[in-house]
C-alpha cells in the first residue's frame, strides 16, 4: 500500500498538475491511498483535521510500504509537520517532490525542522540546480537525490512545422504566463520598445490571465502598441494554435522561486526557440541551441534585439533554431521517462536505490 498525500486538482496549477500525473502513475502500479491537501473552503482547519485523523488511521489500519507527498512551499510546511511526524515515526520510507525553490533560495526555521527530519528520506527534485541547493541548504546526502525533471510529463506531440520566413517577413513574438510584474510582463513590452527603436520588425502576441493589480497599467501599455494583441487565457487546442503561430518566445520572469516552467517545455516541443531569463532550473532546460539564457535583467532587451535581427535575416537560422529545440525536448522527455519508471519502482517496490538522474 502506498500512501499519496499533496493537493491534487482542483484548483490547476503546476503543483497538482503533476501530483496528479504522479498520483495516476502510483495507482497503476499499487494499491494507494490518497489524501488530497488541495486548500478547502473549511474553517478553522476542519479539513486539515479530518484529513490528518483518516491518515493516521490509514497507518495503523494497513501495512503501507511508502509514502509519497509534495512538499508545500511555504507555511504549507506547517501542515506537513504532523504528516511527516506520524510516517516516520512508524519508519514508512518517505519520498518528498521538491516543486519550489522558496525554502532553497530563502531557509526558514520551520524548513530547517522539516528537512532535518527528512534528511534520511528520498528527495525527488527537479533539477541539477535544485539537488544542489538541497545539499547546500540543508546537508542531504546525493545518494538520497532523485532528479526527475517535468519534461517526464509531457505528452508525446506530433508537431508538422510548415513555418517558413522568408528575409523581411516580420516575426512573431509572444508572452505566455499569468501576466503580472514578477512574471515580467513590463520587461516584455521594455523589450518590444528596444526591438522598435532598433527599426526591427515584428508582431507580438500575449496570452494569459492578467493580474487585477496590474491590469489598469497592462491595458494603458497594450493601447499604446498597434503591434501587439492579448489573446487571453489559452488551453489545449488554443495553446497549440498558439505556438504554431510564434517564431520566438520571450520569458523575461524576475519570480524569484521560478522553478522548472511547463511552458518552456511546451514551446520548444512545438519547435519554438525562447529567449528567458535564468531562474531556477531554467538554464538546464534551454540548450544554447535552441535559445539565449539571460543571466541579467538589464541584459534581456539588448539580447533580444540580437537575437530577433539574426531570426529575422536568416531563415535558416530561425530553422535551426526549432529543429534543436524539438530535439532538447526529446532527449529530455526520453532521459526523465527512463529515472520516472526507476523511481515509480523504488516507490512501489520500496527498494534502497542509488541516485538516479
Amino acid at each position: 500500500m502506498i500512501i499519496f498525500l499533496g493537493p491534487l486538482p482542483p484548483p490547476l496549477h503546476g503543483f497538482s498538475a503533476i501530483n496528479s500525473k504522479m498520483l495516476e502513475l502510483i495507482e497503476a502500479r499499487s494499491p494507494t491511498m490518497v489524501f488530497n491537501r488541495s486548500r478547502s473552503t473549511s474553517r478553522f482547519g476542519i479539513y486539515e483535521l479530518q484529513l490528518f485523523i483518516r491518515f493516521v488511521g490509514s497507518i495503523f489500519g494497513t501495512k503501507s510500504k511508502s509514502l509519497y507527498m509534495g512538499l508545500s512551499g511555504g507555511w504549507g510546511q506547517l501542515l506537513d509537520a504532523p504528516f511527516v511526524a506520524i510516517a516516520l515515526a512508524f519508519k514508512i520510507r518517505i519520498f518528498v517532490h521538491h516543486h519550489s525553490f522558496a525554502y532553497l533560495n530563502s531557509p526558514t526555521f520551520l524548513s530547517r525542522i522539516i528537512m532535518f527530519a527528512l534528511r534520511k528520506s528520498d528527495h525527488i527534485v527537479l533539477c541539477s540546480v535544485m539537488a544542489d541547493s538541497l545539499v547546500d541548504s540543508y546537508k542531504i546526502n546525493s545518494s538520497h537525490i532523485h532528479v526527475l525533471s517535468n519534461a517526464a510529463f509531457l505528452e508525446t506531440t506530433s508537431v508538422s512545422d510548415s513555418r517558413c520566413r522568408a528575409p523581411g517577413t516580420p516575426l512573431t513574438i509572444g508572452f505566455l504566463s499569468n501576466i503580472t510584474a514578477e512574471k515580467g510582463i513590463f520587461t516584455f513590452f521594455e523589450t518590444l520598445q528596444s526591438l522598435r527603436d532598433n527599426r526591427v520588425l515584428f508582431n507580438a502576441v500575449i496570452a494569459g490571465p492578467v493580474s487585477i493589480e496590474i491590469q489598469r497599467q497592462f491595458d494603458e501599455q497594450l493601447s499604446m502598441a498597434s503591434d501587439v494583441r492579448h489573446v487571453g487565457s489559452v488551453y489545449d487546442a488554443a495553446k497549440t494554435e498558439f505556438f504554431a503561430d510564434l517564431d520566438l518566445l520571450l520569458f523575461p520572469t524576475q519570480y524569484a522561486n521560478e522553478a522548472e516552467p511547463v511552458t518552456l517545455w511546451e514551446a520548444m516541443a512545438s519547435g519554438v526557440p525562447i529567449v528567458t531569463l535564468q531562474r531556477g532550473c531554467i538554464k538546464t532546460m534551454v540548450p544554447v541551441g535552441a535559445g539565449v539564457v539571460v543571466a541579467e535583467v538589464a541584459e534581456f532587451a539588448r539580447t533580444v534585439v540580437a537575437e530577433v535581427r539574426a531570426l529575422h535575416d536568416d531563415p535558416a537560422h530561425l530553422l535551426k533554431r526549432r529543429e534543436a529545440a524539438k530535439v532538447a525536448v526529446e532527449q529530455a522527455r526520453k532521459q526523465s521517462a527512463l529515472a520516472l519508471d526507476l523511481l515509480l519502482a523504488n516507490i512501489t517496490d520500496s527498494v534502497r536505490p542509488g541516485k538516479s538522474t
